[in-house]
């Protein structure tokens, strides 16, 4: 901040010399003004709204203990259908788990790793209104289903997503960036 204070008297001073740190800083300061109006308008949605919804979980390989965790989350929302894509090697185990919850959970494998994948297998698969993607890991407090519901009543919105607490933030440097 002082750099730019210092290069700034010197602009105004000469009156011809700009300086690209200035020009930057100016740049950061006009977007984050932008950013509060906006946000200063922000409303939550507080009506409910209720429709046909799917949840689509792609799986690899996750602890059994949080995977049923993450399932017995989900379920006692009541989404419409909740379609499990393991990916990758059998993983007799998961297979297990998701049978414990059928018939709420339906669960498919492909034998193509990768999220990608099993993500347009569950969006295949699925019937409701609303597609919710939720990572194998993701951990659902109570109401989430339905505040993820409520901006769809407006017809304009294509997509919403949700605020994030990563469960052991100290583990890499990513997780803690990403919490």
């Amino acid at each position: 901040m002082f750099t730019f204070l210092l290069q700034l008297r010197s602009t105004v001073q000469s009156g011809h010399r700009v300086y690209l740190f200035s020009m930057f800083v100016i740049l950061v300061w006009v977007l984050w003004a932008v950013k509060v109006v906006l946000a200063s308008r922000y409303r939550p949605w507080i009506t409910p709204y209720e429709t046909s919804n799917s949840v689509v979980i792609p799986v690899v390989d996750e602890p059994l203990d949080l995977f049923r965790d993450v399932l017995q989350r989900i379920l006692r929302q009541e989404p419409g259908e909740t379609i499990v894509v393991i990916n990758g090697p059998r993983n007799h185990e998961l297979e297990a788990v998701a049978d414990e919850f059928a018939p709420a959970v339906r669960w498919i494998w492909t034998p193509v790793p990768g999220k990608r994948n099993a993500v347009r297998i569950g969006v295949e698969e699925c019937c409701g209104d609303i597609v919710l993607l939720v990572d194998s890991d993701t951990l659902w407090t109570e109401g989430t289903l339905t505040e993820l519901l409520k901006p769809f009543a407006d017809p304009r919105v294509g997509g919403v997503t949700t605020n994030q607490r990563i469960l052991d933030p100290g583990r890499c440097f990513l997780t803690r960036w990403a919490d």
